[in-house]
């Protein structure tokens, strides 16, 4: 599969990658050949066939993304997946921060030049009582918050819920990195929650503490957030599509 044109990255721009990944299941094989060893043994230790194939075309195309900022192939990129840590790919005396997030179809990539980082991506579903009180740190609710979500139609609480997740978890990201990328798409990460995740509940653009979380329109069906170190980043979105006439990818 063709590589995407070369991008560079400005200090302050984040990139955001936007990918169908439907568009690109069929093309497993070649993806996993670009794989490391470590993300084949990690892939194989996944038990559902709709997960393993989804991990196996979010960490191919992630490799695709990433070949797109350094002088190297796909297979070839020195990745670092740290427990605790952030992601990173050095070479060449650059350091690249990045993170993704997925549902069962659909997959945001985020890039950045050593900046901290994290993305969220969620699809819409019904959030019931249930639901809400059986939240992890960092995304339980107080009981007045849960209060005022069951108090709107399915709709509306639906769309304010993953708006406060995916916040949530692109904060959580970019200040800590998630402690274990998980093995099954759309899986989010789970960490310690923090002072730092209270933002004004209105749609947009919201600073806390030095930390910036941005509310995204992307996916269509989804709710979707990014966060960064420091406000003064601006985004710029790369929307992917398969070629088949070209037997390649554009962005």
């Amino acid at each position: 599969m063709a590589a995407a044109p070369t991008f560079r990255l400005d200090a302050l721009e984040i990139h955001l990658w936007s990918v169908k990944l439907e568009d690109f299941i069929s093309h497993n094989r070649e993806l996993a050949r670009v794989l490391s060893f470590e993300e084949l043994v990690d892939a194989q230790k996944i038990a559902s066939d709709l997960a393993r194939g989804s991990f196996i075309t979010c960490r191919g195309l992630l490799r695709y993304v990433l070949s797109c900022y350094v002088d190297a192939a796909p297979k070839e990129l020195p990745i670092e997946w740290m427990e605790g840590r952030h992601a990173v790919l050095e070479l060449a005396g650059s350091t690249i921060r990045f993170d993704y997030s997925s549902t069962t179809g659909e997959a945001l990539y985020v890039v950045s030049a050593d900046r901290p980082l994290g993305v969220s991506l969620a699809e819409l579903k019904t959030v019931d009582e249930a639901s809400l009180a059986s939240l992890d740190s960092p995304f339980t609710l107080a009981a007045n918050e849960q209060e005022a979500l069951l108090g709107l139609s399915e709709e509306a609480r639906a769309e304010k819920f993953f708006r406060i997740f995916t916040r949530r978890e692109a904060l959580a990201k970019a200040q800590w990195g998630k402690l274990a990328m998980s093995t099954a798409a759309g899986e989010g990460a789970r960490v310690a929650s923090s002072p730092m995740l209270r933002i004004p509940p209105e749609p947009g653009r919201h600073t806390v503490n030095g930390w910036c979380v941005e509310d995204l329109k992307v996916v269509d069906g989804h709710a979707s957030a990014v966060a960064a170190q420091n406000d003064d980043w601006r985004l710029r979105c790369i929307f992917v599509k398969l070629d088949s006439a070209e037997k390649g990818w554009k962005a």
